[in-house]
């Protein structure tokens, strides 16, 4: 198995079917995706189970509420796949992220890479593509100052997230993905930008 996606859900019936479609999409087709849904009281769970019907690589898990982060760590847990992909449940990615982050990584031997990214509007025009090239000091005094990085732009090595014990922190209700990547660059340096591709 090539790549694991994983999207904590939470009430997110209205946008998780862009989201699985958009994975759908993708060049790279050997992937599995595990949509861990975290006690949504709507029908989340019935949207990811009519897509599944037609698509076996789709998985659905329901766990009690308990946040994104145990979600996504939930989900860690039964992932198969060489490479990590975490989306939120309303986000989108490019139809070449998968190919274009891991022929880089493959070839530079990277443990992560990131995407730029860019923001659609309500009328579903783009915006022109950010992004910010961090190291572990940059990220330190500047995450959420000067800028960063969404969640989806990144893709890890699943085997560098296993060995570093590297997991999302459930007690952090805010920043988690600042606290999560704070561990991961202070865990590697194998770490690059794929600047100028808007893949998220």
């Amino acid at each position: 198995m090539k790549v694991t996606i994983i999207p904590p859900c939470y009430n997110s019936a209205q946008y998780i079917g862009g989201t699985i479609h958009s994975v759908q999409q993708q060049t790279i087709s050997d992937w599995e995706l595990i949509v861990v849904d975290d006690g949504s009281t709507d029908n989340s769970a019935e949207v990811v189970t009519k897509i599944a019907e037609n698509d076996s690589r789709i998985k659905l898990i329901q766990k009690e509420n308990g946040g994104s982060a145990s979600a996504r760590n939930r989900g860690l847990t039964l992932a198969q796949g060489e490479f990590i992909q975490f989306l939120d449940a309303d986000d989108t990615i490019e139809s070449t992220k998968f190919e274009r982050q891991i022929a880089l990584m493959e070839q530079e031997k990277l443990d992560v890479t990131y995407s730029d990214y860019c923001m659609v509007n309500a009328d579903g025009t783009q915006e022109k593509a950010k992004g910010h090239t961090f190291n572990l000091f940059k990220l330190l005094i500047g995450w959420g100052l000067f800028g960063t990085i969404p969640f989806h732009a990144f893709i890890y090595r699943h085997d560098f997230l296993r060995n570093k014990h590297i997991l999302s922190s459930s007690e952090i209700k805010e920043r988690e993905d600042w606290d999560f990547h704070i561990k991961v660059f202070s865990a590697t340096t194998r770490i690059q930008r794929l600047k100028g591709y808007c893949g998220a």
